[in-house]
């Protein structure tokens, strides 16, 4: 008897049973998937001991999220299915190979970065993304294979498993867990408090899940922010001056005190610059009392003799704001500063400030000053020079390439060699050179490289580290071979720069542009430290200085003392998101101001005594450390604050009211033709 139809609740019914053998498969897969990712991947990548517990809680984690989205996709799945069985299977199939495929790609991109992958995969072009994957060997051929491996062992363990009939009882228990993971949410993502150990056991597909969909929604907030209104007075979230203008509602009296020139001598003179920006140089590698040890002795000791802030922040997770902050005070928003290309709002920095009173400016960077959009940036500065990969010159050399044949561009000893080369020739006006280095940047590789990491196996052998900590850090020692390298240049400089006659009326500015993401992270505050030093041949006393500042607040304090040293008057009405410098000895926090992620995601803002990141809120101790805490008003105070800042920087940014026209001091034609 053919062509007997089948009633569309029986079809339903049969539809179901097949569904959960579906889903079941998959979920084997991504079982099998957190298992690879624990054996074989973390091994790979080095992961560091005695966090496989954690990793294999993942488990649970991976089963919500497969749940989850099986609870999404079933209601889709019967109704296809009454159209026919073959177009519902192949929609599974379909759904399922994509997130197989996604999740082992973000494990992988995981335990080379050591950061789970958010809405910052947003905020940077195709170009850009090539560009660091090539740089990390990430697209090498073995890593491509188990991209293949896994597609074809869902298929193949669909395939057997779609023909078994399970006792009714298990469709029984199926359904109602299918409906609890339907009405709940959060659970593939573990708790953001517990630093590595709930980054390892997360659902990584999931965590991006939940992170796109926070990104959709703040830029609907964003947009509305963007037409707003903002009334004069709300700026006050950040330093508590007096506003000005209901236009431009970051503006505000100028009231930065000078806290730096008593450090210095009584000398008047325009003094030259020099910024030096070091790619990832954190705390938890470099400086006194640093948490795995100081693998930066040259550094330790310059430090000794100036001003060392033990506890500074950077602004930013990426290098995507170290030159919008630390040059300018500038207003954090979505992709960054410098990402809004042409569309820049006016502003000023401490370049333009400079360049309005006869100083010469220069930018160094081994790499292609395009990445980040820093040379749109700086052009807006009006720089006189800027040195990328692309206009080295033949006699210098750049970094190994990886196995591939990349290479990043040129290397630290070459980019500070350039430094000085320019300062020759540039001595006859004051200067500002800005220098940002490269080489501790994955892949990692360095000249002369087996020597370094003979120097990074020595110091850890015979430092006073515990043998756990000892054992932890030994798994990084390619990394450090790079800070030691860095280290090494940073020395050479030195002895070269001191030659020059302009020598003693230089200030020396080093920091990092955030901490290496490579090496695991104990806590979310631990991606913001960085050391900061001031060094001059000037200083007349040293100090190291406990209290908490950022890189907001360093061209406030260096405007003041430039004011008090060359007689550069500094700005009435400003725009800046620091307060300055805090120069107390002992441990504080006087500031109230946010910190991102990366270019699509801002959670944490650090606001006196506390600080809240990822939907957490944490005291902070002497040493930047974090407790948490269970307190929902002050957690929803501050989050209040991070809104405020997040929504009139988006008004700001969006309709060029961070500083009006009157203010600029240089290239006024050009910011000033946002505004016809």
């Amino acid at each position: 008897m053919a062509g007997k139809k089948i009633p569309n609740i029986d079809r339903l019914i049969i539809a179901s049973y097949r569904y959960l053998n579906n889903v079941l498969a998959l979920l084997i897969v991504f079982w099998l998937i957190r298992l690879f990712d624990v054996f074989v991947i973390a091994r790979a990548f080095h992961f560091p001991s005695g966090y496989t517990g954690s990793h294999l809680l993942g488990l649970l984690y991976d089963s919500y999220f497969v749940l989850k989205v099986a609870a999404i996709f079933f209601l889709p799945y019967l109704l296809l299915s009454l159209l026919r069985k073959q177009i519902a299977q192949g929609f599974f199939i379909t759904v399922a190979l994509v997130l197989v495929v996604a999740n082992l790609l973000l494990a992988v991109y995981f335990a080379s970065t050591k950061v789970m992958l958010g809405s910052d995969l947003f905020g940077y072009s195709i170009a850009e993304i090539k560009e660091t994957l090539q740089s990390s060997g990430s697209m090498s051929v073995v890593n491509v294979i188990p991209v293949v491996v896994f597609p074809i062992l869902f298929l193949v363990i669909r395939h057997y498993l779609v023909k078994v009939r399970f006792p009714n009882i298990c469709y029984y228990f199926f359904y109602p867990i299918l409906g609890v993971a339907f009405l709940t949410n959060g659970y593939s993502v573990a708790n953001a408090s517990s630093g590595l150990s709930s980054s390892l056991a997360s659902n990584k597909l999931g965590y991006l899940s939940i992170k796109t969909y926070d990104y959709i929604v703040d830029l609907g907030v964003m947009e509305n922010a963007k037409k707003g209104v903002i009334e004069v007075g709300t700026g006050d979230v950040l330093v508590g001056d007096a506003y000005v203008s209901k236009d431009y509602p970051l503006l505000r009296k100028n009231s930065t005190r000078d806290v730096l020139s008593p450090f210095f001598d009584t000398t008047k003179v325009k003094p030259n610059i020099v910024f030096i920006l070091v790619e990832s140089l954190g705390r938890a590698y470099s400086g006194d009392r640093a948490d795995y040890g100081s693998f930066t002795p040259f550094l330790d000791s310059l430090s000794k003799e100036g001003l060392y802030f033990e506890n500074f922040l950077s602004t930013t997770g990426r290098t995507f704001g170290v030159l919008p902050s630390l040059l300018g005070s500038l207003p954090l928003v979505n992709r960054g500063f410098m990402e809004l290309g042409s569309s820049m709002p006016a502003h000023t920095t401490l370049l333009t400030h400079l360049h309005n009173n006869g100083y010469k400016s220069f930018f160094v960077y081994g790499g292609d000053a395009s990445f980040d959009n820093m040379k749109q940036f700086l052009q807006r500065q009006e720089v006189d020079g800027i040195v990328d990969s692309h206009s080295f010159g033949s006699q210098y050399e750049k970094l190994p390439p990886n196995s591939q044949g990349y290479s990043w561009g040129y290397g630290d000893s070459e980019i500070f060699r350039k430094v000085v080369e320019l300062q020759k020739v540039n001595d006859k006006a004051p200067t500002v050179s800005i220098a940002l280095t490269l080489a501790m940047h994955d892949p990692f590789r360095v000249k002369d490289q087996d020597r370094y990491i003979r120097k990074v196996n020595r110091f850890i052998r015979i430092s006073a580290l515990p043998i756990a900590k000892q054992s932890f850090i030994s798994q990084y020692v390619k990394q450090l071979s790079t800070v030691m390298y860095f280290d090494d240049a940073l020395k050479s400089f030195f002895m070269e720069y001191a030659k020059l006659p302009t020598y003693r009326n230089t200030i020396f500015i080093i920091t990092g542009d955030h901490r290496m993401p490579e090496i695991p992270m104990a806590t979310s505050i631990d991606r913001f430290r960085v050391p900061l030093l001031i060094y001059s041949p000037m200083l007349k006393r040293s100090a190291s200085i406990a209290s908490v500042s950022t890189h907001f607040d360093v061209t406030p304090s260096l405007v003041e003392l430039l004011n008090t040293k060359a007689g550069i008057a500094p700005p009435k009405l400003v725009s800046w998101i620091g307060a300055g410098i805090d120069t107390m000895k002992t441990f504080r926090n006087t500031h109230s101001v946010p910190l991102m992620e990366n270019k699509n995601e801002q959670t944490s803002f650090l606001d006196g005594d506390y600080f809240i990141a990822q939907g957490k809120l944490f005291a902070l101790t002497p040493r930047l450390g974090l407790i948490d805490q269970s307190n929902a008003d002050l957690y929803n105070k501050i989050a209040g604050k991070l809104d405020k800042f997040k929504q009139i920087s988006a008004f700001v940014c969006s309709n060029n009211r961070v500083s009006p026209d009157s203010l600029l001091v240089v290239g006024a034609s050009k910011q000033k033709s946002r505004n016809k």
